[in-house]
């Protein structure tokens, strides 16, 4: 019985914006929310900024390598045809992807606290 009654209250909020429910139990209100972000898709936005820092240290690297002419991982050596091409290609596509990276993990984070703070009451 109250498991109907629960299906009835989230079935009527579906259909509402969660935020405009007057008589949606703040806790169900949370539990549609979290149900809506869920579905959303995409990576969790710490795993955004994570992979960002690790793709802009790799990329700083490369500028080292390249500057200084060490081997690639410690397999190509600067004698190598393919060692210039490879850590321009690390450099040029590392720094945009990692900026890229690097908003969508925030946008992601603000997107996360503001939730929070609807979730909240402010």
């Amino acid at each position: 019985m109250v498991g109907d009654a629960r299906r009835r209250v989230a079935a009527r909020a579906a259909d509402k914006d969660p935020s405009e429910a007057e008589d949606v139990p703040p806790w169900e209100r949370r539990e549609i929310e979290k149900k809506a972000a869920m579905e959303k898709g995409g990576l969790p936005w710490p795993a955004y900024l994570g992979i960002a820092v690790i793709i802009a240290i790799a990329s700083i690297g490369s500028c080292f390598e390249l500057a200084y002419g060490n081997a690639i991982f410690g397999v190509v050596d600067q004698d190598s045809f393919a060692y210039k091409p490879i850590l321009y290609w690390f450099i040029g596509t590392g720094f945009p992807l990692t900026a890229y990276l690097w908003i969508k993990g925030i946008a992601g984070a603000n997107e996360a606290a503001e939730l929070q703070d609807k979730l909240d009451g402010y």
